[in-house]
């Protein structure tokens, strides 16, 4: 079996990176990502650490827009239309989940597409997390064109923009929905499965084959523990590959915002 490690991905990402921010900067041009954080759930908090840490150690200036959980929506619009308008934001990256009384898709649709750096609308970014699965699988020479590819999970940042993604790759993808409660059928004939549900450990090693490949693009926890959606342990040992969680696609996803930061400073 074969681990699809993404740490050593991000870290080639983030060392090219790094070389073309100093370029950037000696051209008086400073990539700068604005994040708009609202609410305190820790996860978001944790995962707005990661992203400005990594931003920062390759020169890239990050700025967290901190609002209160019972923030109204038209002031969050309010304040992405500033971010809009202010020449020195490159990138600007609203924090997911939003409270319930924010509409995640109003909210999408209002950052100015060139500044969409968590390619939430696709009309000039891609996705982070898409886009990694695609890194990883490229790096570790796993063909995409041709392949029958299951993704199980419909979900706005990883499921449905990878079908799309996938697809452009020429793979065959079929999307399932996480709530399908037999999924075993669904997997047999697949030769790559992406499992971005969100459910800890719901892929096990009865429902998987030998010769499959396996990206996990979901982070949770159970018992005190980080987890993706699949046993790693047990479906390890049957599939010949699959990357893990944590250091699996969620560093290259970090790395790939990053480089989207960056293409977008070179298109102010």
């Amino acid at each position: 079996m074969m681990l699809l490690q993404g740490k050593p991905i991000a870290q080639a990402i983030l060392e090219d990176l790094d070389k073309q921010v100093k370029e950037l900067r000696r051209r008086r041009i400073v990539p700068a990502l604005a994040v708009v954080l609202v609410g305190r759930d820790p996860a978001s908090i944790q995962y707005v650490h990661v992203k400005r840490a990594a931003a920062e150690s390759v020169g890239i200036d990050v700025v967290v827009h901190k609002l209160a959980a019972n923030t109204p929506e038209k002031k969050v619009l309010e304040l992405i239309a500033k971010l809009n308008k202010d020449f020195k934001v490159k990138g600007i990256l609203v924090q997911l989940p939003l409270p319930a009384q924010i509409s995640r898709e109003k909210i999408a649709w209002a950052i100015d597409p060139a500044k969409d750096v968590d390619g939430f609308q696709m009309r000039v970014f891609e996705p982070p997390a898409p886009q990694a699965i695609i890194e990883i699988l490229r790096h570790y020479d796993i063909p995409i064109a041709r392949k029958r590819m299951v993704i199980i999970g419909e979900g706005f940042l990883v499921g449905k923009p990878l079908s799309v993604l996938a697809r452009k790759f020429g793979a065959m993808v079929t999307t399932l929905d996480s709530k399908i409660t037999n999924l075993a059928p669904y997997l047999r004939d697949a030769q790559i499965v992406v499992a971005a549900t969100g459910t800890p450990k719901l892929i096990k090693a009865a429902m998987v084959t030998p010769n499959q490949v396996i990206i996990d693009a979901a982070t949770g926890t159970l018992n005190g523990e980080v987890v993706g959606d699949v046993d790693l342990k047990n479906v390890g040992k049957v599939v010949k590959a699959i990357s893990p969680v944590p250091g699996g696609v969620g560093p290259v996803t970090v790395a790939v915002l990053l480089r989207n930061v960056v293409k977008a400073s070179k298109l102010k």
